[in-house]
């Protein structure tokens, strides 16, 4: 219970922070440096974080593998909802990809939150709550500028991390090895999402360097982040 209070607040702070930071901000903040600020935090959490971790708990070769299929599921809906969705904007690919990607992660938070306890995981509380406000904004902010109705963009993110932290709750205790597993495949949907998704918008507004930019923005911040509560 404490894990699914836990990450539905966390949701829901960073989902209001987004909306409210998406209707104040500029378009080009919105549109392409708050996708590259979100595609460096999850180059980091994927490359510097889950998959050392996931690496010494379950295996390289299981944790590339599971980082392989979630790279796969990333594509795949973006390959599906492109042909619907394409008229109307990079929005919906990027929620969809979001929104799948979000419910392992509450998972592994909720689990770790319900395993460890609250103090323990602030660590990774803090880096979650860090990314998660960027990687909304990176789907919230196109999303407004394509003129998406807010309840639906809303709930497509917020719901998904407090359903991964429920399901975490139910099943963590009759299948412990489903938590690490879900991190690596969470892992790979972030690989694919920061180099094949948000780099779209920047292509799309020929503005690389600022997205670039802000990208080693992310990077660094999660850098400094680790370093200070590591300490």
């Amino acid at each position: 219970m404490l894990g699914f209070l836990v990450v539905s607040a966390i949701s829901v702070i960073t989902t209001a922070a987004a909306v409210a930071f998406a209707r104040r901000g500029s378009e080009a903040l919105t549109s392409v440096a708050a996708p590259g600020l979100a595609a460096g935090v999850m180059l980091w959490l994927a490359l510097a974080e889950i998959g050392p971790q996931s690496s010494a708990e379950l295996g390289t070769l299981t944790t590339a593998v599971a980082m392989v299929v979630g790279i796969a599921l990333v594509w795949l809906t973006t390959a599906i909802a492109h042909r619907p969705t394409v008229a109307a904007g990079v929005a919906p690919v990027i929620g969809i990809a979001l929104f799948l990607h979000d419910i392992p992660e509450g998972l592994a938070v909720g689990a770790l939150v319900g395993s460890v306890g609250l103090v323990a995981s602030l660590p990774m509380i803090v880096a979650v709550t860090a990314h998660n406000l960027p990687e909304k904004l990176a789907f919230v902010g196109p999303a407004r500028l394509e003129g998406a109705p807010l309840l639906p963009v809303v709930v497509a993110a917020t719901v998904p991390e407090p359903i991964g932290a429920a399901l975490a709750g139910v099943g963590a205790a009759a299948a412990p090895g489903v938590v690490p597993l879900a991190v690596a495949v969470a892992g790979g949907m972030m690989l694919a999402v920061a180099l094949g998704t948000l780099p779209t918008m920047a292509r799309r507004a020929a503005a690389w360097r600022p997205f670039l930019g802000a990208g080693s923005m992310g990077i660094a911040g999660m850098a400094m982040l680790t370093l200070l509560t590591q300490a």
